[in-house]
């Protein structure tokens, strides 16, 4: 039998909280609203959403908001994130492994 493929991550950010103006800078994100979906590439998805808290830049190394990219944006959350990144994709494995072979059924009556 082939062996499954392993889940593939899709981020999307959604919105983002940010400072009109902070140390001189406009528009400088403060937080990222975020959806990051699992999906095991033959139907079955799982989905997380959540927050995620951004330092502020130095302002040599700061982006304007109108240039921001949402791979910039994706390094930014993952970084951020740690350890907990791995925890997050595992709690999706999990959803996606229930919708596969589930541990627990709704049934209706047998009257």
């Amino acid at each position: 039998p082939k062996e499954p493929m392993a889940n593939a991550y899709t981020w999307q950010f959604v919105k983002f909280d940010v400072y009109p103006t902070l140390n001189g800078l406009t528009n400088v994100v403060r937080s990222v609203h975020w959806k990051l979906t699992g999906n095991n590439g033959v139907g079955k998805t799982a989905t997380a959403y959540g927050e995620q808290h951004i330092p502020a830049p130095a302002p040599e190394s700061f982006t304007p908001f109108s240039n921001l990219t949402a791979a910039q944006v994706q390094g930014w959350v993952e970084a951020q994130m740690g350890s907990e990144l791995t925890g997050l994709r595992a709690n999706l494995d999990t959803m996606i492994a229930q919708q596969i072979t589930p541990t627990i059924v709704t049934m209706a009556p047998p009257w």
